[in-house]
């Protein structure tokens, strides 16, 4: 368990079939070690909106249009591959929205 407990710390993001295959244990050993002895659940980060001008607004409707155009749109992190393993009483992770500098 305290292996268990280091490797998530280190990298919250590991699923549990990476860290299944880590340790040579079962999937279903690891998730209900990591849930029910660790209190721990996968957790998505929370997008920050902001508030923006109009000019922001118009700039972000361009940027956003030619992103749609073009096909690397899809090769960004995915909502999944993005989570962490958090605690009951751990802040939700929260990811900035990019903007241009």
């Amino acid at each position: 368990m305290d292996r268990l407990r280091t490797l998530v710390l280190s990298d919250r993001r590991l699923g549990v079939t990476v860290i299944a295959e880590e340790l040579n244990m079962s999937r279903k050993t690891v998730r209900q070690i990591v849930k029910e002895d660790l209190g721990m659940r996968k957790f998505s980060a929370k997008m920050v909106p902001r508030i923006l001008t109009h000019d922001e607004k118009q700039r972000r409707l361009h940027i956003s249009s030619a992103l749609l155009r073009s096909a690397e749109i899809f090769d960004r992190e995915t909502k999944r591959q993005s989570m962490q393993w958090k605690t009951q009483n751990s802040l939700r992770p929260k990811k900035a929205l990019m903007s241009r500098s």
